[in-house]
């Protein structure tokens, strides 16, 4: 019972420390989801009133505790995600539930299914798979429901071959900020079906997707801000696009050099992978908008993209624009393979192949007021249509 009171005082004191901390996030974000970027509109998110955790969850040897707000032991588990998921069904709108610093192993997936709630980790908090959970495509964390906030967390797959997306973001009006995610075998984080979320301001590190958008031909991915986010060693690329309308990319950071890993972790630079990719082989996309970007390649493998525009199989894709842009080092700036795609005020620079490739189906492209430099050829045109002006080749 001692011991169990100084963990209670332990608690306590931990949420006096973190309270300042929390709140300022949740003030940045208040700026941040009021936001109008050309075709994406965000409005303000309900979980901004929480300031004070309503739960607070820490671990102790094997066992997992979640207190209330005034300190009593609500529940307790060798399960973490049993935890977790205890406290969600006692969620109402405005709960924060804060995670103390630690490592928390997570054997099932967590739901998150209330909305205008915030789940925030302290700054080393570590949610990290263990066992394969049954089947592949499960997750650590799913968050549904409207009006949430998943924030300051440390999401480590573990290389784990069943766990694919990390964390899948769904529902409307929902936010992942702050948040580090490494070791995925495959996506890290997927907005599935998704209406009219923020992806804002975290790290990624060895994934084969960090960033994804999803859904279907019914319900696509709508209205989505994926900014401030940094990316490094995805072994295919930082960002993928598919089956989603109104979606604004901007002011990210990537680099496309691959540093070849394997499930244990390690391995040697041999190839590269692609910085942002509009990937309508998996479903089409309507009004993205890629701006603001710095991609790179810091190690100068041979096969990395900055941007890549695929083929649409659905033949609707449509209103795709890459605008100013700094591209730097790859391989090549900008592959397009599909129609009316404007790219327009990019710095493509020390591109060791082409800094603009046009396709043969790839017609009416508009390729306008670049700044470009490419040890082989600066603008290479192989369609029909298109629109050259402006630019300016510095090789």
């Amino acid at each position: 019972m001692e011991i169990l009171t100084d963990l209670v005082t332990m608690n306590q004191k931990w949420q006096s420390k973190l309270s300042f901390k929390v709140f300022a996030i949740l003030f940045v974000m208040a700026f941040i989801t009021n936001v109008t970027i050309s075709n994406y509109q965000q409005t303000s998110n309900t979980a901004l009133a929480a300031t004070t955790p309503k739960y607070t969850v820490y671990v102790s040897g094997s066992t997992y505790y979640a207190t209330s707000s005034t300190g009593s032991v609500i529940t307790s588990s060798s399960s973490f995600a049993n935890v977790m998921n205890t406290i969600n069904s006692k969620l109402v709108s405005g709960d924060l539930v804060l995670i103390q610093n630690g490592l928390y192993y997570v054997t099932a997936t967590i739901q998150i299914t209330k909305s205008g709630v915030t789940i925030s980790g302290s700054g080393s908090t570590i949610l990290q798979a263990t066992t394969c959970l049954n089947s592949l495509s499960v997750r650590i964390l799913e968050l549904s429901g409207s009006n949430n906030i998943l924030t300051n967390i440390i999401f480590d797959a573990n290389f784990n071959k069943c766990i694919s997306p990390v964390v899948i973001i769904a529902g409307s009006y929902n936010t992942v900020q702050g948040c580090t995610f490494k070791n995925a075998i495959q996506y890290c984080l997927q907005a599935w079906e998704a209406l009219n979320f923020n992806i804002i301001g975290n790290s990624f590190n060895k994934a084969q997707y960090a960033i994804a958008t999803g859904g279907t031909s019914a319900y696509y991915c709508i209205n989505g801000l994926i900014s401030g986010n940094t990316i490094v060693d995805a072994r295919d690329c930082g960002i993928k696009l598919k089956w989603a309308k109104n979606i604004v990319v901007t002011g990210n950071i990537i680099d496309t050099a691959y540093l070849t890993w394997t499930t244990s972790g390690s391995g040697s630079t041999t190839t590269g992978s692609v910085g942002i990719r509009f990937y309508m082989a998996d479903g089409p996309l309507v009004g993205i908008t890629v701006s603001n970007n710095q991609i790179y390649d810091s190690k100068k493998v041979k096969q990395t993209y900055g941007v890549v525009v695929d083929v649409d199989a659905q033949k609707i894709s449509s209103s795709l624009t890459i605008t100013n842009n700094k591209i730097t080092n790859c391989y090549t700036g900008v592959l397009s393979k599909w129609i009316n795609v404007v790219i327009k005020g990019n710095s493509i620079s020390s591109s060791r192949n082409k800094g603009v490739d046009i396709w043969s189906t790839a017609t009416a492209n508009q390729i306008i007021t670049n700044t470009l430099s490419a040890d082989s050829i600066a603008i290479s045109i192989s369609s029909t249509g298109c629109i050259v002006s402006g630019n300016i080749i510095c090789n």
